[in-house]
């Protein structure tokens, strides 16, 4: 639903008063020569990495106060051939959290688990389940595509994705521990952008997806930002996803060359 703003006088005292109703977002098109109106509408979002990494930044520190962050892109693209070919390209984030993330336990079990390390380290349950879980990628999915020449040509020829961008991402597919030059620890991991950005568009009211996700273009904006173009359809919902990507690995709509 949008909403529109009313302004009216009351009759008995002329004092101008202000409504606010919710109508269909159809009602609000133009009216147009073949006098239709639109089966629905698309919200538009223009998300950078520097408002991601404020929005997480902004979460981790509820579970834990102390935290620092820092996020990286990691973008790719496809190379043009012809001016008239669309722009495509694909993103991922690196994301770093200072040790504050990590707590001491005697029984490691799989929760969390940096590693193979002896110190027995782990995440924080609340900031493994809340973050690390829900933004890294499936290291299923990242195997299928190193397994298949065919979907590794693909995925370069498409969107400039290379083997060694996806090793990489295998690589910080489970959260690694690193040290920078001062010596300071920080615990960094492989994360899907699309996954942080289902969970930025999440309804505060129902907690679920405000409508389709379709990751329209990615660009930079600098070395460390990048923006992505989204598109919300909301009367068609389900879960977020590159629809390019996923037209690849399941071997459906080959990308135009």
């Amino acid at each position: 639903m949008g909403s529109i703003q009313i302004e009216s006088k009351c009759p008995s005292c002329g004092e101008n008063l202000t409504f606010n109703a919710n109508v269909d977002e159809s009602a609000l098109a133009p009216n147009v020569h073949a006098k239709i109106r639109p089966s629905g509408s698309v919200l538009v979002y223009k998300i950078t990495t520097d408002m991601m990494k404020a929005f997480i930044t902004q979460k981790a520190k509820k579970y834990c106060p102390e935290v620092k962050v820092d996020l990286i892109p990691k973008y790719c693209e496809k190379k043009r051939r012809h001016k008239s070919e669309p722009h495509r390209a694909y993103a991922s984030l690196r994301i770093a959290f200072s040790e504050h993330v990590v707590e001491k336990k005697d029984d490691m079990g799989w929760f969390g688990k940096i590693g193979e390390s002896s110190e027995n380290l782990r995440i924080q349950p609340a900031m493994f389940q809340n973050l690390f879980q829900m933004y890294r990628y499936d290291p299923r999915n990242i195997d299928a595509w190193l397994k298949s020449y065919k979907n590794l040509e693909e995925l370069e020829d498409a969107f400039g994705i290379t083997e060694d961008y996806i090793n990489e991402l295998k690589m910080y597919a489970k959260p690694q521990r690193i040290f920078t030059q001062n010596k300071e620890p920080w615990i960094i991991f492989s994360a899907a952008a699309e996954n942080v950005i289902a969970d930025m568009l999440t309804s505060v009211s129902t907690q679920k997806l405000i409508g389709r996700i379709e990751i329209r273009d990615i660009y930079t904006i600098s070395d460390d930002n990048v923006e992505f173009l989204i598109y919300v359809h909301p009367q068609d919902i389900q879960m977020t996803e590159n629809s390019h990507v996923r037209q690849i690995l399941t071997g459906g709509e080959k990308p135009k060359k």
